[in-house]
């Protein structure tokens, strides 16, 4: 695969990608001096997750003529970080930002004043309700949350039944709803879940559904469909892989016989597995995962994690600078670009199109080593 073939490919791995990247393909060797700054910032760093996203920043912006300052906080809990970055990209006079945004309502102040500059926002992986943002690009959460609980409850079928908890990230991400809300609507929707068990204050879900109407829905389903007994026992929410570690440590003490963990990000699912691991039961509890660095992909090699939903970020990165250029030469563009998730297990991780997902800036030699192997 040439360098120019590989490209295409690269950018048409999400199929809902097709129409965008057929608008994008023209004026793709922009050359000359740099046209400025365009700000990238995401949610933490020493993430695979957020480096696959900067790389596709990159790559735009070397095809579009302007050059990336990128930055994130330390970890997903420091929202004020975020809003520093921010203003310091303000002060840099950049011609756009590019931002995954860590709370959906917290940063409005921020992008208000970068609006104010005339400085256009760009959301990323998850969304704000910043009313004056150009364009959201990202997965369908919900879709993707769906997609997990078709897969985990295939399984549960086959195990007659069990408890499952779920680690979730920020409950005030803008992507939090779809993700957790989509997994548990499917679980009591199509495979009966019991969710009664969970508190108000923690239950989400993505159709609105209340706690009390979501059992009675699901103790239907189960008893019209002779369905096993699936519970949802827990639903806990953190920031810190060290956290989720200590969340999922609890949770074995609490629920020795725990037959599955979903983990609804890259942060949560490892401390998920570290968690597991402490307590002896890597492998024996089921882990249901989300993003897909490296750790989780090894994860699943070693029968630690039954599989993964894996996101486009290296598209995302891509499309942010791409109509954030758009967005500088007043051009119209969607309010919505949704990337596409893929559903990643031992059955598939090796596939052509799965290897170049996992694996954007090194699809060449991660595909000769696995043929290797």
């Amino acid at each position: 695969m040439d360098h120019l073939s590989r490209k295409r490919f690269k950018r048409a791995v999400s199929g809902l990608l097709a129409a965008a990247m057929l608008m994008l393909s023209a004026g793709c060797s922009d050359s000359g001096a740099s046209k400025g700054t365009i700000a990238v910032i995401v949610k933490s760093q020493g993430v695979d997750y957020w480096d696959a996203l900067h790389s596709g920043a990159n790559d735009a912006a070397a095809e579009t003529g302007y050059e990336v300052y990128y930055d994130a906080p330390p970890t997903e809990a420091d929202l004020n970080v975020q809003e520093d970055l921010i203003r310091k990209a303000i002060d840099m006079k950049v011609r756009a930002i590019v931002i995954a945004p860590l709370d959906a309502e917290s940063l409005n102040d921020e992008l208000a004043l970068a609006s104010q500059a005339g400085i256009p926002v760009v959301c990323v992986d998850s969304d704000c309700n910043f009313a004056d943002k150009k364009v959201f690009i990202a997965s369908n959460n919900t879709n993707a949350g769906s997609i997990e609980a078709r897969q985990a409850g295939e399984i549960l079928l086959q195990k007659c039944g069990g408890t499952v908890a779920i680690v979730g990230h920020s409950q005030s991400a803008g992507n939090i709803k779809g993700r957790v809300g989509g997994f548990v609507d499917t679980l009591v929707d199509t495979y009966g879940a019991d969710v009664s068990g969970l508190g108000s204050d923690v239950y989400i879900s993505a159709n609105d559904i209340s706690l009390s109407q979501a059992a009675d829905i699901g103790k239907k389903v189960a008893s019209d469909n002779n369905y096993p007994s699936i519970k949802i026992v827990s639903l806990q929410y953190t920031d810190l892989r060290e956290d989720a570690a200590k969340i999922t440590e609890e949770l074995i003490d609490k629920y020795p016989d725990l037959t599955m963990i979903y983990a609804s990000n890259q942060t949560s699912n490892l401390g998920v597995l570290d968690g597991l691991k402490s307590k002896g039961k890597a492998g024996k509890v089921v882990v249901m995962g989300f993003d897909s660095g490296d750790e989780q992909i090894n994860a699943i090699v070693a029968g630690e994690m039954e599989g993964l939903i894996a996101q486009s970020p290296y598209n995302m990165g891509y499309l942010g600078v791409r109509y954030a250029h758009k967005c500088i030469n007043n051009e119209k563009i969607p309010l919505l670009i949704d990337t596409g998730v893929t559903y990643v297990n031992s059955s598939n991780m090796y596939d052509d199109e799965v290897n170049l997902l996992l694996n954007p800036n090194d699809f060449e030699n991660y595909r000769a080593s696995s043929s290797a192997s």
